[in-house]
Order: structure tokens, then sequence, then C-alpha cells
């Protein structure tokens, strides 16, 4: 499955965007230890979160999530687009 890929993702943006892990989490309104746990590969996000971490590392939803189109977003909009 494409998601496979979402906690390498992760944290390659977060550490180009020079959040640590229990940073990126509060950033968004989310336990400090949700990066951490994505990374490890204890838990998938929901599409919502997926669409919150994503705009707050300034990166397509559908990238981060599932490889889909181009890593950089335009915009700081979470949305969900692309996520099929």
């Amino acid at each position: 499955p494409l998601h496979f890929g979402l906690p390498t993702r992760l944290r390659k943006t977060r550490k180009q965007a020079g959040l640590s892990p229990s940073a990126l989490g509060p950033k968004v309104g989310l336990d400090p230890h949700v990066a951490a746990n994505i990374e490890a590969r204890e838990r998938l996000p929901t599409v919502g979160n997926l669409a919150r971490l994503a705009s707050a590392l300034g990166v397509h939803a559908g990238w981060l999530g599932y490889g889909l189109g181009e890593q950089n977003a335009d915009e700081r909009t979470a949305t969900a687009d692309g996520m099929g």
C-alpha cells in the first residue's frame, strides 16, 4: 500500500521544517507523541489529521500520506485533495 512510505515522508519533511517529533503535534493541535508514533509505524493518522500535519509542513496531504502528486504545497490550506 502507498501509505507505507508515510513515516519516511513525515520524518523527512518534519526535519526539513526544523521541528522535533514532539513539536509537530502541538503545532496542529494534536498530541505531542503523534509524529513519533507515525514515524515508528505504531499508528496511522486520520485523513483530517494527515491534512493538518501536511498543512503545518507546507506539503500536499496526498503526497504526505500516499506519495501522490507534488510534495510542495502552493498554500498552507489543509485539504484532503488527491487522497482518493
